[in-house]
């Protein structure tokens, strides 16, 4: 099954707030996750702050399928844009052939920018200068591709487990009784649901309660 752009974007989300240790507000941390995209034609949870330390970390999350490549746009005035703007980029692979999968690699800012403009460089120099640019970590050859290869660079590299509410739907539907490994999944969709909904609607999560009825 096919998990939407939207519920790949918030098992990322998730994420992001395990590897900084986000804590709900019974906990202590200093660390705080939000989504601040905004405006028309940009997805939620696509753009993210980091508060941790006192230090402010903009993301941009950048989500592929088929071909494992990215993309970002060059200005007229020779500016990348959204990644001039941020200070890491968070590249998010849902193979076609494995759903339920998703490889995460994080990069700082310089690295994915020197991999575009060096690639822009050699495109222009050929006359090629207006070929937009698509790049995979991947090493890939070609110009088009000059500056692929910069999976090793990754500061950060994780494969999670895609919640699939559908396939936890069916599950639900074959079963009266639940194993241990299914409450997990239970909990662990319930917890994605409520975040779902409070970025959705821009309210705590705690404010959030979600109800079950199964019907037969």
């Amino acid at each position: 099954m096919k998990m939407s752009d939207a519920l790949v974007r918030q098992n990322v989300f998730e994420w992001l707030q395990q590897y900084y240790e986000v804590r709900d507000v019974s906990g202590s941390s200093r660390n705080e996750v939000q989504d601040v995209s905004s405006g028309s034609g940009v997805p939620k949870l696509s753009r993210l702050e980091v508060q941790k330390d006192g230090t402010t970390l903009r993301y941009a999350v950048k989500l592929t399928r088929a071909y494992g490549r990215i993309s970002f746009s060059r200005s007229d005035a020779g500016q990348w844009k959204l990644l001039s703007e941020v200070d890491r980029v968070v590249y998010v692979h849902v193979d076609p052939d494995d759903e339920g999968q998703a490889r995460i690699l994080v990069f700082n800012q310089n690295t994915i920018m020197d991999a575009f403009e060096t690639t822009y460089q050699k495109l222009n120099e050929a006359g090629q200068g207006h070929i937009p640019v698509w790049l995979s970590p991947k090493k890939e050859e070609g110009l088009r591709f000059f500056g692929s290869g910069f999976e090793g660079q990754a500061i950060a590299a994780h494969t999670i487990e895609l919640i699939s509410f559908g396939t936890l739907d069916e599950r639900l539907s074959e079963k009266r009784e639940l194993g241990d490994d299914d409450k997990d999944e239970l909990s662990r969709a319930i917890e994605g649901v409520k975040k779902l909904a409070a970025s959705m609607l821009g309210i705590p999560t705690e404010k959030i309660s979600v109800n079950i009825t199964l019907s037969h």
